[in-house]
């Protein structure tokens, strides 16, 4: 519920009575460029970032809404996502892999290790820099979102609507079931509204490198640069250009939470690794989007950090067998939480790890079901990834503007009567690479790694 003070279930009941007069309202809204007063208000409820937070910083400020806002998600779909679609904005969110009809952080992770595995195959290493934005979505400035804004092609009252509906904010916070004044805002693409992140998404459509062969990978306000060794030289200038595209938004680069790996192959030999950069720490693992990557693009500490939370989640299961939950209900719980846990992003490491560890995480599926919190037989890690890995890469080559549709090769064409095939794309040559990029692997077919 939000300022308005009106609840989900009221206007659920009230629904035939009040959607003609609500329809009117959106139209009314719409043509004379005004969002009302009331719409504006927002109350925010932090959402901790970490387990146990002991300061405001420890928690991400969620905003939630008057209910009858959600004339903004109807805009989006209308007209914003359109424009995501067709130049000029596409060729500029190439990079970008949230808040976009087909993408998550599954194509986002399986873009960065495609672009990785590209460059370690005629370089010794590559750079992966994890860059970190102080409050990204709390800080954007207004003037600066707009002025991109305008260059795209939105009816005047659809952009006109949007100015008003950033101008004039104002919000609240609730914790702990006390609530603070209101205060006035003029910053911020309203962290938990729907306009939010495509907002967000718009406003950072313009960092890119400055250095041919280096690649961005964004997703919201994460964003990675790729660098191939003979581009080293290069990244004190990106870095200087990311701070510059900072100021001019209004965002600060955390260098102290920015962090460098350098990935290379494991069977590597004399391998002289570069100097570090000036205040970014380097590590040996980064987690991104969920997924812990390496230096070798292993994956082996990825699958013990998803085990550790495969074990949290099966305890909780087991605190539900004995309360006495179906086990039609415990079947779909332990689906929902194990076994997606388990399964996160599986087409970005399932064709990287080792027997040893397919064989940890058959070892789970199987305990589970012997302890009874999941039906007999067990479940299949390999039918599950496999399953999964078709799924993606049907997707990809069904829709004709899926993000990862401009990473695969062209057609192949030819005047020969051939046998059906999976797919019309020219075939690469098989390397070693091949079974860690997953777009290179779905190229040959899904099958369970040797």
């Amino acid at each position: 519920m939000g300022a308005d003070g009106v609840p989900p279930w009221f206007s659920r009941l009230a629904a035939p009575f009040i959607a003609d007069h609500l329809a009117h309202l959106y139209r009314h809204s719409v043509h004379m460029s005004h969002v009302p007063l009331q719409w504006k208000c927002a109350t925010i409820t932090p959402v901790p970032k970490i387990s146990s937070p002991v300061r405001p910083a420890d928690y991400r400020p969620i905003s939630v809404l008057p209910l009858y806002t959600l004339l903004e998600e109807l805009l989006i779909r209308r007209y914003i996502y359109p424009l995501f679609l067709v130049p000029p904005l596409s060729l500029s969110l190439g990079d970008q892999y949230a808040f976009r009809p087909t993408g998550s952080t599954t194509a986002a992770i399986i873009g960065l290790i495609h672009h990785t595995t590209t460059m370690l195959a005629t370089e010794p290493f590559v750079h992966i820099i994890s860059l970190d934005f102080s409050k990204a979505f709390d800080v954007a400035r207004h003037e600066t979102l707009f002025d991109k804004l305008s260059d795209l092609p939105l009816p005047d009252s659809v952009y006109s609507w949007l100015l008003s509906f950033f101008t004039n904010r104002s919000h609240r916070t609730k914790f702990s079931g006390v609530t603070s004044s209101q205060d006035c805002i003029n910053s911020s693409v309203v962290q938990g509204s729907a306009l939010g992140p495509p907002m967000f998404v718009i406003s950072t459509s313009d960092l890119k490198v400055v250095t041919p062969g280096n690649v961005y990978v964004k997703y919201a306000d994460d964003a990675t640069l790729i660098v191939p060794a003979s581009n080293t030289s290069s990244i004190p200038d990106e870095l200087a250009n990311v701070e510059a595209w900072s100021r001019r938004n209004n965002q600060a680069l955390n260098r102290s939470k920015t962090a460098e790996m350098v990935v290379s192959c494991r069977w590597t030999r004399g391998l002289v690794l570069p100097p570090l950069l000036d205040g970014v720490s380097r590590a040996d693992t980064l987690l991104l989007l969920g997924v812990v990557l390496d230096k070798h693009l292993l994956f082996a500490q990825h699958v013990t950090r998803s085990l550790a939370q495969a074990a949290q989640s099966m305890y909780a299961l087991k605190v539900l067998q004995t309360s006495g939950l179906p086990q039609r209900s415990l079947d779909l719980v332990c689906r929902a939480t194990l076994v997606a846990r388990i399964m996160y992003a599986s087409p970005c490491w399932w064709g990287a790890i080792s027997a040893a560890d397919r064989a940890r995480l058959q070892a789970t599926l199987d305990r589970v079901a012997r302890w009874g919190l999941c039906s007999w037989p067990p479940l299949q890690l390999a039918d599950l990834c496999v399953r999964a890995d078709r799924t993606l890469f049907g997707t990809i080559l069904a829709g004709g503007s899926h993000v990862l549709l401009p990473l695969l090769p062209p057609p192949r064409q030819h005047n020969y009567n051939l046998r059906q095939r999976a797919h019309n794309l020219t075939v690469p040559m098989r390397d070693k690479f091949t079974d860690l990029n997953f777009l290179r692997r779905m190229l040959f077919g899904p099958r369970a790694p040797n």
